[in-house]
């Protein structure tokens, strides 16, 4: 449920060919509640800000991709520049490898707790995020589908958790650590597959 007394926090995926796709959360103790999900498409920026006034939420910050600086969605302005001008503090997030993210989406996880209904299309997305498939074989990059835009936003959200952890060892630290073993666990696990593979959730 929507904790009043803590800010939520947006997570984008910027799109206008593919959609824009945002998660709303907010972290209550070690807990990540994930309260909602929107995307959209074809849309320029101050479609998804009226969505945000829509909403009941008291807003901390927005986190945004790498090229949020130079995307522009029907604007002279940066998407960023567009955000913050609504009033809205952003963040620019570090670019990973799709690989590095989706680890770190893997770890962050167990920590999630989901608004199954607020969040149906996200989890869907989730659900069917997967390898492409070369010659038989999974290879090291994500299909890019309907399902790409939700599983990147949930990705930056993962690395942009590890601003807030604190102490401890955030999502990135976690990563680090496990990166060698994590590669080599999914190669093991996907090794030999012939459906269509896995998404997060599955």
């Amino acid at each position: 449920p929507y904790d009043r007394t803590q800010p939520v926090n947006c997570y984008w995926d910027l799109g206008r060919a593919d959609s824009t796709a945002i998660w709303f959360a907010q972290r209550v103790a070690m807990q990540w509640r994930i309260l909602a999900y929107f995307e959209d498409k074809g849309e320029d920026v101050s479609h998804f800000l009226r969505e945000l006034q829509r909403r009941p939420y008291v807003y901390g910050t927005m986190f945004l991709p790498h090229d949020a600086k130079a995307q522009k969605l029907g604007s002279k302005l940066s998407i960023e520049e567009q955000i913050r001008a609504a009033g809205h503090r952003t963040v620019i997030l570090p670019k990973l490898s799709k690989v590095d993210g989706i680890n770190a989406g893997r770890l962050f996880m167990s920590s999630c707790w989901f608004d199954e209904e607020k969040c149906a299309d996200g989890l869907n997305a989730l659900r069917h995020y997967r390898y492409r498939i070369v010659d038989g074989q999974y290879s090291n990059e994500p299909l890019h589908d309907w399902a790409s835009d939700g599983a990147d936003a949930f990705r930056y959200m993962a690395i942009a958790s590890n601003r807030a952890n604190g102490t401890g060892k955030g999502v990135l630290e976690r990563l680090a650590e496990a990166k060698q073993s994590a590669v080599q666990a999914w190669k093991r696990n996907e090794s030999g597959r012939n459906s269509g593979g896995q998404g997060w959730l599955n």
